[in-house]
């Protein structure tokens, strides 16, 4: 890290002629020029500054312009060139064509949008397609078990970073061992709201150590030219707000530092996104409008590499006034290269840092669904990396070498590829003694008893419909018997002229019909019907038309087997 920082620092433009190369100075005259002459120190990142901004597609190729006034540079970028993973846009005029998103896109380039003031107004990516199970997942995390333990995994190594850096870095052990002492106490949280104040407890021990030290350095040229109070750092706080927030820097170290944490920030939803999941249902943060939470949430394990970044760059840069300025207001505003050096340096390696948190979170969501969804890796490439790791290919082909021969799984005998999994001669064996203790089971069941006719119609038996119900049916309407039954028409139909047998469940309906029709029919006959057998009526021929249906069809008759209906 050091020496890419003195890589960075010892870097001049460099002016090629004829006669050879020659290294161009830094002065106020030509710093402008430098910034838009020099190179990017990391093949990852690049990053396009000033105003008028263009970002296009010419002939297949992604070109980037930009730059101050007459000093303006043309970078361009081939579809087989993929060392480029992120395109930061530092600034607020210009353009950015849709092929150029499109391209981007189809080569896995993020697009990151950061204005003067450090804020991140776009960041851009193809992001994977979103599970729906996850998301509901993570609606619910911040009410369940699974939210307290999110919050203690992206807290816990958020707190164990900033104690090694104020042990190391800082120099201050004391604030080391409280801070961990913190940690150790966060193990134990059971709820969200406790997750939170120990945070706070941790970062005010954390930020103490901060405090009073002469942290920026300044070329001895321009001293005299800096305020006072950016010489020492005080608070984690500017004095330019009302509360305790720390946007609006007044100071070279805070305006570092909200620098790096925006490009944090940046990253964290470049990774939420990536990993199917929502930037704006947090479970630390609570949800606000116009605010990424959960990306705040992944910004907390990352807080300490932009912290340990920000002190090795003023432990070996002396700042200018070419690097940073005081706006009107009273802010501290980074200028480039350095804002251009920091974001070369700080995204490769939050890249790196916000891979495995992520899909921790992830998974952990995953696994409080109650539906079974896929663990992938697809920032950290873990599953990629074990599946072509020495053995774990060669195991599976030995797998798959093993299942090519099927054997009988009774004698053993092979079955030269064969579906079956049993031999021809075990095959009849194992057939028999299947049937045997099918059959064996099957007599030692009692067969269920079924219900007689008297139950189902409600103790109306059959001589009873054919004697006093049948004949009652003859003259309702079929209206009428449908409703009560719910039969259809035709069959009502057939019922009426004795041409089918209803079932014995509507007996009961159709009794209540009848009950009408029947004393009449009885009148006639002067005595009860009877059930006879299957013969017809020896005089059923005479009768007429309406009683030669019902007495033929019902098949009745009476004791000296003349007509029911027409007998005296």
């Amino acid at each position: 890290m050091i020496r890419a920082l003195r890589t960075v620092l010892e870097h001049r433009p460099e002016l090629h002629t004829e006669e050879g190369t020659f290294r161009m100075p830094v002065n106020a005259n030509s710093t402008v020029s430098n910034v838009f002459t020099r190179d990017t120190r990391h093949p990852s990142v690049l990053v396009a500054d000033g105003y008028g901004l263009n970002v296009h597609v010419h002939h297949g190729q992604l070109v980037v312009r930009d730059g101050i006034g007459r000093h303006r540079r043309e970078r361009r970028l081939s579809r087989a060139e993929r060392a480029v993973r992120r395109l930061v846009l530092l600034g607020h005029t210009g353009s950015v064509t849709l092929d150029a998103i499109r391209w981007c896109a189809d080569v896995g380039i993020a697009l990151v949008q950061i204005d003067t003031e450090g804020r991140v107004l776009m960041v851009g990516t193809n992001p994977s397609r979103a599970d729906s199970r996850l998301l509901r997942a993570q609606a619910a995390a911040p009410s369940g078990e699974v939210g307290v333990v999110i919050a203690r995994q992206l807290l816990a190594a958020k707190i164990a970073g900033q104690a090694d850096v104020a042990e190391h870095a800082l120099k201050a052990p004391d604030v080391a061992r409280s801070v961990r002492a913190t940690a150790a106490e966060l193990e134990q949280a059971r709820s969200l709201v406790t997750c939170r104040e120990l945070e706070a407890q941790a970062a005010n021990s954390y930020f103490s150590a901060w405090a009073g030290q002469p942290l920026c350095r300044f070329a001895t040229r321009d001293h005299a030219r800096m305020p006072e109070h950016w010489q020492y750092y005080s608070l984690r706080r500017s004095p330019l707000n009302r509360g305790a927030s720390a946007r609006n820097a007044a100071d070279p170290v805070n305006a570092l530092l909200n620098y790096g944490y925006a490009l944090a920030e940046a990253e964290a939803r470049l990774a939420i996104l990536t990993v199917g999941l929502d930037p704006g249902l947090g479970i630390i943060h609570t949800d606000q409008k116009s605010r990424d939470s959960l990306a705040l949430d992944l910004l907390e394990p990352l807080r300490p590499v932009v912290e340990r970044l920000v002190l090795q760059l003023l432990a070996v840069r002396h700042l200018t006034k070419d690097d940073v300025t005081e706006t009107r207001d009273g802010r501290c505003r980074l200028l480039p290269p350095l804002t251009h050096d920091v974001a070369e340096l700080a995204l490769p390696l939050l890249r790196e840092a916000v891979a495995k948190p992520a899909e921790a979170v992830a998974h952990l969501l995953a696994g409080s669904s109650p539906s079974k969804i896929d663990l992938k890796t697809p920032l950290s490439r873990a599953n990629t990396i074990a599946a072509q790791a020495p053995g774990a290919r060669s195991n599976t082909t030995a797998a798959k070498a093993a299942k090519t021969r099927p054997t009988c799984q009774r004698c053993g005998v092979d079955l030269y590829g064969s579906a079956r999994k049993l031999c021809p001669t075990c095959w009849p064996v194992q057939r028999r003694e299947h049937m045997r203790q099918l059959g064996e089971g099957r007599r030692g069941q009692a067969e269920p008893a079924r219900p007689s006719v008297e139950e189902l119609s409600g103790g109306i038996s059959l001589g009873r419909y054919q004697t006093e119900i049948l004949p009652g049916l003859a003259g309702l309407p079929l209206p009428e018997i449908e409703r009560a039954t719910g039969l259809s028409n035709a069959t009502c139909s057939r019922l009426t002229r004795g041409l089918q047998l209803p079932n014995p469940k509507h007996w009961r309906a159709l009794a209540a019909l009848a009950v009408v029709r029947t004393p009449s029919v009885a009148s006639q006959s002067g005595r009860a019907f009877q059930a006879g057998p299957d013969l017809p009526s020896a005089d059923h021929e005479e009768c007429s038309t309406g009683c030669r249906a019902i007495v033929g069809a019902a098949q009745l008759r009476t004791p000296t087997g003349s007509c029911p209906v027409r007998s005296p």
